[in-house]
């Protein structure tokens, strides 16, 4: 073959390798050997994540988002596997996505103090601001320690070893949408606690759910790309907003816990006026968010995604081009 010819077909073969590394299940292709072939690639795309040096932060970053898939992608075997194993899947999961948190934390929270305080008018807190930032950024700093690479890379190993041994044979696409309806219900009761109470634990708990479900209608998106290309923007817009009224929460309970000495205790009080000034806006936008995400019924929900599945099934394989967005993939050649 000429290395013209070579060259007009590599487009093609990129298109289509990178298509099989989609997460998502294939139109037809809702099975056992599917959801291993999408946690295998995500724990790939997980391990190359954690491997960048050039940009520790970024790596971790990207690195919580591969286990936040497994994570959602195993909710929808749960009916399968029974609450043990299940449990046991997730904790796992769930611990080495906590291993990565703090450095997260350690690169965020100073920028959101930065972003708080920098149109901030008294000339007096200006050298108190200086005191908090370096204070801040040294507690973060040393939250932000994490295990070694060889060591998250055996627990990775572990789980791979394990999710080959998962018994998955019952695993279809009437378990996936009931497991989806389910997960969404109680989704929907979160919303309705988060909105009474206020209360930053209920809200972050809220953000999980929208998470799962954002990362549920991802998986299933073949489907019908274009109707849930409406459902991923509003649910990431969503965890957007519960992400940064978190933060905000976090950053308060930072500079109370220590991070700040008693000559700046009014200074701290300041900032926590700002961040609730800040929580107050974001709250209104998560309210009318969660209303449109959250409501359809359960039931309606589980039928309406279920029939555009079957539609989709009787047509043929999704498109290359209809990928929707947010969708992610694992890099032709990693």
């Amino acid at each position: 073959m000429s290395k013209a010819a070579t060259d007009c077909q590599f487009p093609i073969i990129c298109t289509h390798l990178s298509k099989l590394m989609a997460y998502t299940f294939e139109p037809g292709d809702i099975s056992p050997a599917a959801l291993r072939r999408i946690a295998n690639q995500q724990l790939d795309r997980l391990g190359v994540r954690l491997g960048e040096p050039a940009d520790i932060a970024a790596g971790h970053h990207e690195a919580r988002k591969c286990l936040k898939r497994l994570r959602a992608l195993l909710m929808l075997a749960r009916p399968v596997l029974g609450c043990a194993l299940w449990r046991e899947a997730d904790r796992q999961l769930r611990d080495i996505g906590r291993c990565l948190s703090g450095a997260r934390d350690a690169e965020v929270l100073p920028q959101i103090f930065d972003r708080l305080t920098r149109d901030y008018g008294e000339a007096a807190f200006d050298s108190a601001r200086l005191r908090l930032r370096k204070a801040l950024a040294k507690r973060q700093t040393a939250d932000s320690i994490t295990p070694g690479k060889l060591q998250l890379s055996e627990r990775i190993d572990h789980f791979r070893e394990q999710l080959m041994e998962l018994p998955l044979d019952r695993f279809g696409t009437e378990i996936s949408f009931a497991s989806l309806a389910q997960d969404y219900r109680s989704g929907r009761a979160g919303v309705a606690k988060a909105l009474a109470s206020q209360d930053a634990e209920d809200l972050h708990d809220l953000r999980k759910h929208v998470q799962r479900h954002w990362r549920h209608m991802q998986v299933l998106s073949a489907g019908w790309p274009e109707e849930m290309r409406a459902r991923l923007e509003l649910a990431k817009a969503l965890s957007e907003r519960l992400g940064e009224d978190h933060d905000l929460w976090l950053l308060h309970c930072r500079l109370h816990d220590g991070a700040a000495g008693r000559q700046d205790a009014k200074w701290v009080n300041e900032i926590g006026g700002l961040c609730q000034d800040r929580q107050l806006t974001l709250r209104a936008e998560v309210a009318r968010l969660a209303s449109q995400l959250y409501a359809e019924r359960p039931k309606h929900l589980r039928r309406r995604l279920a029939a555009y599945w079957a539609a989709q099934e009787a047509t043929g394989v999704v498109a290359a081009d209809d990928v929707v967005p947010g969708q992610e993939r694992v890099p032709v050649g990693r």
